[in-house]
């Protein structure tokens, strides 16, 4: 029993002290170009119409150009390829 609680107190402040050290490391300026925002229906619709009001607001609070990209018809997955 005492193995395994030890054991786990080790593993705990490996990972802790991983984790303090790895904020330091490459750190880049968020972001690095314009965000892309893609609204899977076709230009001119009403949810278009309301992704391009958000672009008055966006580059403001996130600090870098916005663009809207319209693909029509994309599923989740064509949005975000993994």
């Amino acid at each position: 029993m005492k193995r395994s609680v030890s054991a786990l107190l080790v593993l705990v402040l490996i990972l802790s002290g991983g984790i303090l050290f790895a904020g330091g490391q490459g750190e880049k300026v968020y972001p690095s170009r314009e965000i892309e925002l893609m609204v899977p229906w076709s230009v001119g619709g009403s949810t278009d119409i309301v992704f391009r009001s958000l672009l008055m607001v966006l580059p403001k609070y996130l600090k870098a150009p916005v663009i809207v990209v319209n693909r029509p018809g994309a599923s989740w997955s064509a949005l975000c390829p993994v």
